[in-house]
């Protein structure tokens, strides 16, 4: 009988995989939020107050936010991230779940642009953040 040699895994397709850690680590993090299923969507929603500060602080130590242009889009990001929570503690019960979970997968798409510019924040980050932010939505609507 013949002996067929075994396949080994490409050096690529592994250093590939390494090279996404971040989104191995977002999965983690979501899994353990989301483990037990009680799920609330008030604390998401006091994230997205309080979580454009971040970029803009992040952006600004790294000196990406020297322009009026990177400053006010940055800016705008803390407006239209900030709004959609201050209208779920408005309007309470399933609406607000609906309108976090849009707004985390909205945020998501902002920092899929933040990963592809280059911009504001680490790569690895955006990267991070982004699965997050559309795991957290899938999340909300999966346990509300």
């Amino acid at each position: 009988m013949e002996n067929t040699p075994r396949q080994e895994v490409p050096v690529h397709a592994v250093a590939h995989l390494a090279h996404r850690w971040p989104t191995f680590m977002a999965l983690a993090c979501v899994a353990v939020v989301f483990w037990d299923g009680a799920v609330n969507w008030q604390p998401f929603a006091v994230l997205m107050i309080t979580l454009p500060g971040v970029y803009l602080v992040v952006g600004a130590l790294r000196g990406e936010l020297r322009t009026r242009r990177a400053f006010g889009i940055q800016l705008c990001g803390l407006v239209l991230w900030s709004l959609p929570a201050l209208l779920a503690f408005a309007v309470g019960g399933r609406a607000a779940v609906y309108i976090v979970a849009a707004a985390w997968f909205a945020h998501s798409a902002w920092d899929f642009a933040h990963h592809r510019a280059r911009a504001v924040v680490p790569r690895a980050y955006a990267e991070w953040c982004m699965v997050v932010d559309a795991l957290v939505a899938v999340g909300l609507l999966a346990w509300a």
